[in-house]
């Protein structure tokens, strides 16, 4: 505790004990029939100038912390850029797992062939981002206030899977432009590679069957749990697939076995 703080703690202890006396004299007052207009009115001038003390005091102790700790303005554009792709990866992710799970992306095999120059850019951007925050905030240290755990793993733990939302985010934002903008197309040719056994018990709202395609040299895993029409694919099966088509890919809306 700081001079500044003891002073503060003692002005407190001192008004308290002011104000208990003032109660006190005027309850005495009012116990021998003395407590007029006028004794009324000189009570609570006391007590208002003990307030007003208290006041003060408790303003220069603020003025003290501003000069002491001046605030910085809260995040700076890189800070409110990270913030914004943060949020557009969150919202990416429930559309990766829903639409996007019947979508096949037009530049799937040109972008995971950049993923890992992505990563090289965004880690080390995060990483400095996540570090500044943290020295202003401190959140991470209210959280896990061990250093091993705070640096050695939660702290590389987020840089990481921040980075990795960001990067993937596209998938699921392409899939929602893609049904939303595409328009019907023509049978599609594509090539079982593997299939999944449907899961049971079915889930809802959830795929409950799977399977990998190779869909014009693209390879996907796409949900095909609701769309096959006439017996299911097996490995190696050539099919037919009609949907949505756009700029952003193809949306499967129904799978047939040729």
């Amino acid at each position: 505790m700081t001079d500044s703080d003891r002073n503060v703690k003692t002005t407190f202890a001192h008004a308290s004990a002011e104000m208990e006396a003032v109660f006190e004299e005027g309850s005495e007052l009012e116990r021998q029939g003395k407590l007029d207009a006028e004794a009324t009115r000189r009570i609570e001038a006391r007590l208002q100038s003990i307030s007003d003390r208290l006041d003060q005091k408790v303003a220069e102790r603020i003025a003290e912390i501003k000069v002491q700790h001046p605030t910085t303005p809260r995040g700076g554009p890189w800070q409110k850029i990270a913030a914004g792709l943060m949020l557009l990866a969150f919202v990416s992710v429930p559309l990766e797992f829903t639409v996007g799970e019947s979508f096949i992306f037009s530049f799937t095999n040109t972008y995971r062939a950049a993923v890992p120059l992505l990563f090289a850019v965004l880690l080390p951007a995060f990483a400095i981002t996540w570090f500044r925050l943290e020295r202003k905030q401190h959140n991470l240290a209210y959280r896990y206030p061990t250093w091993l755990v705070r640096w050695l793993l939660m702290f590389p733990l987020i840089v990481v899977l921040s980075s990795a939302m960001v990067i993937f985010s596209p998938f699921g934002w392409s899939a929602l432009a893609g049904w939303a903008v595409g328009t019907p197309s023509a049978q599609k040719t594509a090539k079982v590679l593997s299939v999944e056994p449907i899961r049971k018990p079915r889930r809802i709202g959830k795929c409950d069957q799977k399977a990998k395609i190779d869909f014009d040299k693209i390879e996907a895993n796409i949900c095909i749990e609701g769309r096959i029409v006439g017996p299911t694919p097996q490995v190696g099966d050539s099919i037919t697939v009609t949907g949505r088509i756009s700029f952003f890919g193809f949306f499967i809306e129904e799978i047939r076995v040729k």
